[in-house]
């Protein structure tokens, strides 16, 4: 699996990412949003989050 570098915006408080995931086979896939962890690193602090929501 390939994961690009991260698009990031901030909108007052919130931090948004997005990033593309491409399997080998360059094919579409289900990607279960409750699967993923998320790790948000920043001047020497980190936050991991399990899950993410559903667009």
């Amino acid at each position: 699996m390939w994961v690009s570098e991260p698009e990031i915006d901030r909108q007052d408080k919130t931090l948004l990412a997005s990033v593309d995931f491409v399997p080998e086979d360059a094919r579409p896939f289900d990607l279960d949003p409750a699967d993923l962890r998320i790790t948000v690193v920043s001047h020497g602090d980190a936050v991991e989050i399990d899950g993410c929501p559903a667009p």
